[in-house]
């Protein structure tokens, strides 16, 4: 399998990169504009490097795969150029500034029955694990989620080399179109469809940069209510960052511990506590293993663009309503 590697001096790329070095496919292009990363991710696979997408895929003719990252601004256009050339590819989120674009995109593949996997890394973590089993066999039906996923400040994306990060005509906004659609996309899984009107707040109080540094979001869907809350707010420090989390059953209540979860149920019993990592750098590796298996063996995206569309039609409704 020949793969491309799409605009990696994206800050998700570093994840990626030992899972596709084990994987054993032939990753035979890489394009980035800068020249020092194209080069360095070109010679470590033993790749040849481009400056564009457009100049790989002109270039690559015979490419089995790619996988897609780069500014927001411009992965509606690349999406659409591997669509237009029949390549399967898996792609970051939020694959496009609005809801519109990923709308596009999304109409675009399915014209073609062109398959393309969404990186909704938390879909396939330990804790979708847990609480998807809590619902299939102990019928737990969470009504109510909380969740808070606090990264460190936005300054690091200057010194992280993408900087378009910083410039909401490039990249959509801040925090809540970069950190919030995997909470929303989880609350959708648990909750159902959304519905009826958004509550949101953002603010640049923080940081004072031009995208928010913080952002609540309430959405009412058809089985439950869910808040997430993002932000830059986590200093610059190590631990990287905050990740916390609550879920409410009728006889079930999760709550997120430093290295996993407690489960409390009715009757007084003992909780229940499980172990696992909740740092969603390693679901990235996972991420590039599953999507490469699921293609080999002709298995449907696990998450898909028409999951992440209506995802960023979230996103913009809740900029909407904090503008409001």
């Amino acid at each position: 399998m020949k793969v491309a590697l799409l605009e990696v001096s994206h800050w998700h790329f570093p994840l990626y990169e030992a899972a596709l070095l084990e994987s054993g496919v032939d990753v035979a292009a890489v394009s980035d504009e800068s020249e020092p990363v194209r080069q360095r991710v070109a010679a470590t696979f033993g790749a040849r490097a481009y400056e564009t997408p457009e100049a790989l895929l002109a270039g690559e003719p015979a490419v089995d795969y790619a996988f897609a990252f780069g500014r927001h601004g411009r992965m509606k256009a690349i999406g659409l150029a591997l669509v237009e050339r029949g390549i399967p590819f898996a792609i970051e989120k939020p694959a496009g500034r609005c809801g519109n674009e990923v709308g596009e995109l999304r109409r675009a593949a399915e014209a073609k029955d062109l398959p393309v996997t969404v990186a909704f890394v938390q879909r396939i973590g330990p804790l979708a694990e847990a609480l998807t089993g809590l619902q299939r066999q102990e019928g737990a039906a969470f009504r109510y989620s909380s969740w808070r996923f606090f990264a460190g400040p936005p300054g690091r994306y200057r010194s992280m080399g993408t900087p378009w990060m910083l410039d909401p005509a490039k990249s959509g906004g801040g925090c809540l179109i970069n950190l919030a659609p995997h909470w929303l996309d989880l609350s959708r899984l648990l909750h159902g469809e959304r519905e009826g009107p958004m509550l949101a707040r953002t603010s640049a109080a923080l940081h004072g940069e031009a995208v928010e540094d913080y952002a609540l979001v309430s959405t009412r869907h058809a089985n439950g209510t869910a808040m997430v809350e993002s932000g830059y707010c986590f200093p610059d420090h190590p631990r990287k960052r905050e990740y916390s989390f609550s879920l409410s059953a009728a006889a079930h209540y999760v709550q997120s511990r430093a290295d996993g979860i407690t489960i409390f149920r009715d009757g007084g019993a003992e909780p229940e506590t499980l172990t696992f990592d909740l740092d969603s750098d390693p679901l990235y590796g996972l991420f590039v293993e599953r999507v490469l298996a699921d293609h080999a063996a002709g298995i449907a995206p696990f998450a898909t663009l028409s999951d992440l569309e209506a995802v960023m039609h979230t996103v913009d409704a809740a900029y909407r309503a904090a503008r409001l």
